[in-house]
């Protein structure tokens, strides 16, 4: 122990009497009573000309102060600050009045310093919450004593007490951790730590902490409304909750916050969505700042269902063909189909969607007449819409082209007649069987709606029987109705059906009257003999001298004559009248090649030939070059069913293609389509002797 030596006086007046020391006060200041030391000498401030005071650390040796020396302040002559002294540390003040060269000791006093809680909330300490547990940790201050440190904490809400905690002070510890456990998750609990040092309690450290959350259970994520999803979850019972936040958004894209009270357990997810979108759903739990590990889950929004879904027969496949439209709106990368025979056998196919598509199809060897369960599916990643469905008995095909069936007036009569091309029956009865049933027939149906009278016929690709329709009176009118029928009944979709006229009487086109831009036509019946009926209708076409037609409609022949007027002409031009429809397009065109100059087309007439067809026009077109045409003739007598005609002077290794049309008096008829026109390269025979050679090598 440190010691110093005092000289005093021993004159009678520099004793101090004890009410003099009395009322000096030594003691530890209020704000900082584990740090300072205040001297308070109001009483004696004139008595000496100064007061110093010395400090002596009484506390153990390894953290023993060195003794120090205070002076009064300047400022404030009645008082002494003793200032960064040593939280816990014994300390002895001894106070001294000097006067002339002459120390005297004015008093003397023992001082105890406060001990210091330990700072959690300081640089380099840190307070970890967990679900049930919270760990403090911090550095002790340096040279601070204390004898334990006291602990004590309590729930907030609910109010739940714990038992306080005391843990003794280790010599030459520098780290404290406290460690609170059996905690509820996501709580508020007050805890407050204390040091204690010879049974003085410091000021307390005080925060009020929060337990991690429990984190959610079975989230689950279902589609509701358009564009909406219900997120559903469930906490546990212990846990604590302020409010739940819900992030969600495709992945990688914008996320979508949103805040849900307490008491939900469930959430609807609308902003940002789209259907078939993957989008990840998250929930955390937040008690105060402590909030809980989110939970995520991945969901695909169901895609819209097809807006429309259909099947017909495809004749160029010999298949049925099942198309749904995909709506615009959403994500869609394809569509799935289900097919359910009546035997319970099951089919199943997807088909993939591309940006540019807005159906998806289907091709399926189906049996005609046998009813089959569909359905139609959109599809986005794994996720499928709601089903479209039909229960359906699958209807035969019909396709007037495709059969090659021609309809013309014959011996005062009407006949329907197969092609009479042995390879095209061939071909055709591998097609019935497909899409129409080998056990199915064509129907033929005549029927004079006036008098309410029906004559029925069938036949087949297996008998090729044509049908005569005999016994038709001249100028009247017929409807004519052609379909196919399975053995079961179930009659196709498509079907012929036109009203005809048996030997139409002559109609005579004359001009009534004319002015700048206004006309009106007359058509009059030149014999009315047997035309008693109105129910057909005959065609006007009035075109301009460019060929384009300014009228085009068919018109009932209620009367004898028939005055049309046609208004907006321009003046000065001239018009072209016609009352008799042009040819339909030919059917079933091919070309092969003959050699390297030539070859052969063939084709059926037209389906509707509207009159009778004097001549066919060939149209050839190069691929580089001027095109050109041929005329063949149609035939005399009966018009055949299979044309046939060789075109020569083409080039060898050029492609061509070659267009097809009927003449009648009306006119020249239809096109085909574009895509029905046949192409041809025609060959270089060289070429193909030398690569036969090589083969044969």
């Amino acid at each position: 122990m440190k010691s110093f030596a005092v000289v005093t006086s021993p004159s009678p007046s520099d004793t101090i009497s004890p009410q003099d020391a009395a009322n000096i006060t030594i003691s530890k200041d209020d704000k900082e009573p584990s740090s300072r030391i205040v001297v308070r000498l109001t009483p004696l401030k004139h008595k000496f000309s100064q007061y110093i005071a010395k400090v002596l650390d009484m506390s153990e040796d390894n953290v023993k102060d060195a003794v120090r020396t205070f002076l009064a302040s300047g400022t404030n002559a009645a008082l002494i600050n003793i200032h960064n002294l040593h939280p816990g540390h014994h300390y002895k003040v001894m106070l001294l009045g000097r006067k002339d060269n002459t120390t005297t000791v004015v008093k003397e006093q023992d001082v105890m310093m406060d001990p210091q809680a330990p700072n959690f909330s300081s640089r380099g300490a840190s307070i970890i919450a967990t679900e049930t547990n919270i760990t403090l940790k911090t550095n002790l201050i340096d040279k601070a004593l204390q004898d334990s440190f006291l602990i004590r904490y309590r729930q907030v809400s609910p109010d739940e007490a714990f038992a306080p905690i005391e843990l003794s002070n280790v010599d030459g510890q520098k780290q404290l951790e406290l460690f609170l456990n059996r905690l509820n998750p996501g709580h508020d609990y007050d805890v407050a730590v204390v040091a204690v040092k010879g049974g003085v309690n410091s000021k307390p450290w005080h925060d009020v902490l929060t337990t991690k959350p429990s984190k959610i259970a079975s989230l689950t994520a279902v589609d509701a409304l358009p564009n909406c999803i219900n997120l559903t979850w469930m906490l546990p019972p212990e846990s604590g909750v302020d409010h739940f936040e819900i992030a969600y958004g495709p992945p990688g894209g914008d996320v979508q916050k949103e805040s849900a009270a307490s008491s939900t357990r469930s959430f609807s997810a609308c902003d940002g969505l789209a259907p078939g979108m993957a989008a990840l759903f998250s929930v955390t739990v937040v008690k105060s700042s402590a909030a809980s590990s989110p939970v995520t889950v991945e969901h695909v929004l169901r895609p819209r269902p097809p807006t429309a879904f259909n099947i017909r027969p495809d004749t160029w496949s010999s298949k049925y063909r099942i198309w749904a439209d995909v709506p615009a709106e959403g994500r869609i990368d394809g569509c799935a189909l289900s097919v359910v025979s009546e035997t319970l056998d099951r089919l199943e196919m997807t088909e993939k969607v591309d940006a540019n598509k807005t159906s998806c199809e289907f091709l399926l060897p189906l049996k005609p007449g046998e009813r089959y369960e569909l359905s139609v599916q959109t599809t986005s990643l794994s996720t499928r819409s709601t089903k479209v469905q039909r229960s359906l008995a699958l209807p035969p095909a019909f396709d007037m082209t495709a059969f090659g069936l021609s309809v013309q007036e014959a011996r005062g009569g009407l006949e329907i007649a197969w092609p009479v091309s042995d390879l095209f029956i061939e071909k055709l009865k591998q097609l019935w069987s497909k899409v129409v049933g080998s056990d199915s027939v064509l129907h033929a149906r005549l029927s004079q709606p006036s008098r309410n009278e029906t004559r029925q016929f069938e036949t087949s690709p297996y008998t090729l029987k044509p049908i005569f329709i005999s016994n038709l009176t001249q100028g009247q009118c017929y409807k004519v109705q052609l379909y196919t029928v399975t053995k079961s009944g179930i009659v196709s979709d498509a079907r012929f059906d036109e009203s005809i006229r048996i030997s139409p009487p002559p109609i005579d086109v004359t001009l009534h009257s004319v002015s700048k831009t206004v006309a009106s036509i007359r058509l009059s019946l030149i014999s009315q003999k047997n035309f008693t009926q109105p129910e057909c209708q005959t065609l006007l076409v009035v075109t301009d001298e460019n060929g384009l037609a300014v009228f085009d409609r068919h018109l009932p022949l209620g009367a004898p004559t028939s005055d049309i007027p046609l208004d907006g002409l321009r003046p000065f031009h001239k018009y072209l009248a016609t009352t008799q429809d042009r040819p339909g397009p030919v059917q079933n065109a091919t070309v092969a090649s003959i050699n390297s100059f030539s070859a052969r087309l063939s084709w059926l007439p037209p389906s509707l030939p509207n009159g009778i067809v004097t001549h066919y026009v060939v149209n050839i077109q190069p691929e580089s070059g001027e095109p050109w045409s041929v005329n063949v003739g149609a035939g005399a007598g009966k018009q055949v069913h299979s044309k046939d005609a060789v075109v020569d002077g083409l080039r060898g290794g050029m492609n061509y293609s070659f267009l097809i049309r009927a003449v009648t008096e009306a006119g020249m008829g239809d096109p085909p389509a574009v895509s029905d026109a046949p192409r041809l390269m025609m060959p270089i025979h060289g070429k193909k002797c030398k690569i036969a050679a090589e083969t044969r090598n």
